[in-house]
């Protein structure tokens, strides 16, 4: 009888905590990586230790989601045994990869409306914080801590722009919710509206602009859904053009987008080729390397080492080394093939199929894995450290089944 009541005992604490130890997570996901790795471990450790957790962690396992998550990192391992590249560098990348584990792990400990709502509600008020200290940081820089940068808060201007960008489309949802106060509703709008200002003048990460276009539109399309095509299309593009002439009104946002456009569309062939000018030759020797292996690819962690021998007779920008060509579909192909590629994709479909999920945060959990797969196409914000470790979470926490 003992035994049962601490077991008991135990679960119940476990079941309380889970939800905690998720929003603490989730703050640590702004700022520190090693509170990251600490808090994935305590989260596991309490799934595997509770009861009715691991019971809820066994059934989840027949999630399509979960099962395309896991086969993906299946095929990660597997890419380490045949990988090209240094061994360190094989099996290092599917450490890296680790991140995908906590999906499943988010997934049972946050298994309600109410756990959803107190992890959204988090993630605006540690938003909201970062976004007063950023503009402390911008215009008294000698007086506020601040990185390589004033201004930049959170890990850096890719990920503040991602985050704060995340801020307003969970803003502009919780504004249209029946439940919150008029007061509430202007205290969200003047947040949107100080966040997307901060966006376009202070924290200028180009996957900023595009996570905040692309949730946008998202959010306006939610909005217009029983409106003709006709109607939605004409509402969509003004909307397009409101974004882009705010972006280009503002010095630092349309600065950022020329450079990025100029850079790729105007390749140097000498000196410096720039940050998009450079993804512009990778993605060229990762075609190429795709063609020469291209069912199974070349192996994790092997990108490094087959652009090496890519381009040893090579000159000039062309010759940028990297171990990451800057788009996840092509550094996924190249390393795992095709078969690799369509298992991630899996990942995906599976996500927008999810099953017993209440309607906003099923769209909060989809707009942000939208966002993801667009920046993706010049980064590899699945498989970054925080952007990555992000994702992950997110999809756990917002597409759980809810009981």
């Amino acid at each position: 009888m003992k035994i049962f009541i601490q077991s008991h005992s135990v679960n119940k604490i476990c079941l309380d905590a889970s939800p905690w130890i998720s929003a603490a997570l989730l703050v640590a996901l702004f700022f520190s990586a090693p509170a990251v790795n600490i808090l994935e471990s305590i989260l596991i450790i309490t799934v595997i230790i509770s009861k009715d957790l691991r019971a809820r962690f066994v059934q989840n396992l027949k999630s399509p989601l979960i099962v395309a998550a896991l086969t993906f990192y299946g095929i990660i391992i597997i890419g380490a045994t045949y990988s090209i590249g240094p061994i360190n560098e094989a099996w290092g990348m599917v450490f890296g990869w680790r991140k995908i584990i906590i999906l499943p792990f988010v997934f049972c400990a946050i298994s309600t409306a109410k756990d959803k709502s107190f992890l959204l509600k988090t993630f605006l008020a540690t938003s909201t914080l970062c976004l007063i200290w950023s503009y402390f940081s911008y215009f008294i820089p000698e007086l506020f801590y601040h990185k390589d940068v004033p201004g930049i808060i959170i890990k850096n201007h890719a990920t503040q722009g991602m985050f704060f960008g995340i801020a307003i489309f969970v803003a502009l949802i919780f504004q249209d919710g029946n439940t919150t106060s008029r007061q509430n509703k202007v205290l969200l709008y003047i947040f949107t509206g100080l966040t997307l200002f901060n966006i376009m003048t202070i924290t200028f990460g180009r996957s900023g602009y595009l996570v905040v276009a692309t949730l946008i539109v998202i959010y306006t399309l939610q909005r217009v859904r029983e409106f003709s095509f006709y109607k939605q299309s004409i509402i969509i593009t003004l909307v397009l053009a409101m974004l882009l002439g705010m972006f280009m009104s503002s010095k630092t946002s349309r600065e950022r987008i020329q450079l990025g456009v100029n850079e790729f569309t105007q390749l140097k062939t000498e000196g410096d080729a720039g940050s998009m000018g450079v993804r512009h030759y990778w993605w060229q020797h990762s075609l190429n390397m795709i063609k020469k292996n291209p069912i199974f690819g070349i192996g994790t962690g092997s990108f490094e080492k087959g652009l090496e021998n890519e381009i040893k007779n090579l000159t000039g920008p062309a010759a940028t080394k990297t171990n990451d060509p800057h788009n996840q579909y092509l550094k996924i192909t190249v390393e795992q093939g095709i078969l690799g590629l369509v298992i991630f994709l899996s990942i995906i479909f599976s996500a927008f199929i999810a099953k017993n999920v209440s309607k906003p945060f099923g769209l909060i959990g989809l707009g942000v894995l939208t966002s993801w797969c667009a920046t993706s196409l010049a980064n590899s914000h699945f498989s970054t450290f925080h952007e990555g470790h992000f994702i992950w979470f997110w999809l756990g926490a917002m597409l759980s089944p809810e009981k």
